[in-house]
């Protein structure tokens, strides 16, 4: 939420405590805070939700990290934050490297999201499902 900024004065939001790779529960959903790489002060997690027999995942902000595994394991729909195609910056993922360790992650579908201008200007050599504004995607 972006450390010393005031955009949580103007929300209404209600805050759970939570542990790393300990499922919260609650009558509906079940979700597993899992810690990635980005920087430290964002007390940075993807997230692993489950929703009935379903299973959403969100990588978060995040290099690559052997925690997407955990993420991405028989989710329904694994959201991938993908900020780059080649060009390497801490604590975001590239397309290169998503791809290269491709085969670690088994989901069912896979989404990328949060794009940088050097990945939205390489879109056509990427041949995984990409995001767009106001697309909806069912699970």
């Amino acid at each position: 939420m972006y450390p010393g900024s005031q955009v949580l004065e103007k929300l209404s939001i209600q805050f759970k405590s939570y542990a790393g790779n300990i499922a919260q529960t609650t009558k509906y959903i079940s979700i597993t805070a899992v810690p990635v790489i980005h920087n430290k002060g964002t007390l940075p997690h993807g997230l692993r939700i489950n929703i009935g027999s379903k299973i959403i995942s969100y990588s978060g902000d995040t290099e690559w990290t052997p925690a997407l595994e955990i993420l991405a394991k028989d989710a329904d729909l694994f959201i991938c934050e993908c900020n780059f195609y080649e060009l390497s910056i801490k604590g975001h993922m590239k397309y290169k490297v998503l791809s290269e360790n491709l085969h670690r992650l088994h989901f069912k579908r896979i989404v990328l999201t949060h794009f940088d201008k050097e990945m939205l200007q390489n879109l056509e050599k990427v041949t995984l499902e990409c995001l767009v504004d106001d697309m909806r995607v069912l699970v």
